[in-house]
């Protein structure tokens, strides 16, 4: 006999359109019931792609399920990130190729691919998060130390190891994993080197903002320069120092711990991890440089509560020639220009 056009030797006789109940039997009593048909004497399964392809990505559901079912804070939050961004394989995207799949648009090898990069997004974005804290945390304790060159170093090493493993440990625990003795050292390691890494790289961030602020300055000179432009340079250039050192910093460490986990240096898998850190440390280092620079400078370069002596003078005058009832227009015309050159500044 033939099934779905393969030709099979039967143990009992199936040929005919009075084939044994036995047969039709079995394939009715399946976890998936194969629906027998005849189509002359052809012996057809005529539901069995389908019940293949539930079978199939009931698995990929279960797989993502499971993926999700183990994340913990760290895990979810950047999860929610990816998928409010759209940046990166979050697990709305594994979730709409499993459904594509299900539609017959993409095969099942393209849907377990996004479902794998899902996880493997995931993975490494515990430890990325954990080296790009290990490394804030580490250049923050050396600022407030004041320590410089060899002892700068020594402290950044000592709090990496401490910070890393800590970080690592608490998302495991809050996901329900296991956080093992191995796993300990090997963060104590990569976590000493990422509070070294901190340090170095902030450093070349600090020179891209400078160059880039003193090209902008040099491009600018004799021109006036409005408060609100002055205060797009500083945010600007911090953002592209900090983006700068994110980026670093985000590749090397995104390859280091790609080793240490198993893969091999300069593989598909590497460089895909090293890619993966830079853009994402480039975003967050960008964000983080610009909005730090933005709040520090309205607190100390526009400071609302400190109005210059001139205009209060100005200002008190004109409300009492109003309660004389005078005519105030020129002076009202003569504040707002001086309020306005208040927020000027040139470029020298």
């Amino acid at each position: 006999m033939t099934v779905n056009g393969v030709a099979y030797t039967p143990y009992f006789y199936v040929g005919q359109k009075n084939a044994p109940n036995s047969a039709v039997n079995f394939f009715q009593s399946t976890t998936n019931p194969i629906q027998p048909t005849f189509k002359g004497d052809e012996f057809v399964l005529s539901n069995a792609p389908q019940v293949q392809a539930k079978s199939a990505s009931q698995e990929l559901k279960d797989q993502l399920k499971e993926t999700k079912g183990k994340q913990g804070i760290i895990g979810k939050v950047w999860d929610g990130f990816k998928n409010l961004t759209g940046i990166g394989a979050g697990s709305n995207k594994a979730q709409k190729a499993i459904e594509k799949f299900e539609k017959g648009e993409i095969t099942q090898e393209e849907a377990q691919k996004a479902v794998q990069k899902y996880q493997r997004g995931q993975e490494q974005a515990v430890d990325f998060v954990a080296d790009v804290a290990t490394g804030i945390i580490s250049v923050a304790a050396v600022a407030a130390a004041g320590v410089t060159g060899g002892a700068s170093l020594l402290l950044a090493t000592g709090v990496g190891a401490v910070v890393k493993p800590a970080i690592k440990g608490i998302d495991a625990i809050s996901g329900g994993r296991e956080y093992s003795a191995k796993d300990f050292v090997k963060d104590v390691g990569t976590g000493a080197i990422n509070g070294v890494l901190g340090i170095a790289t902030a450093g070349i961030g600090k020179f891209a903002a400078s160059g880039a602020k003193s090209v902008i300055m040099n491009a600018t000179k004799g021109r006036v320069l409005s408060a609100g432009q002055n205060l797009a340079i500083k945010i600007g250039t911090k953002a592209l120092g900090g983006s700068t050192s994110g980026g670093i910093f985000g590749g090397i460490t995104s390859g280091i711990d790609y080793v240490k986990n198993g893969g091999k240096f300069g593989d598909k898998g590497f460089f895909e991890a090293v890619r993966n850190g830079f853009k994402a440390g480039a975003i967050l280092g960008g964000i983080t440089g610009g909005a730090m620079e933005g709040i520090d400078a309205i607190k100390t370069n526009i400071p609302i509560n400190k109005v210059p002596d001139s205009l209060m003078e100005s200002f008190i005058e004109m409300q009492a020639k109003k309660m004389l009832g005078l005519d105030t227009s020129k002076e009202e015309a003569k504040l707002a220009a001086k309020v306005a050159l208040a927020g000027v500044s040139e470029n020298k």
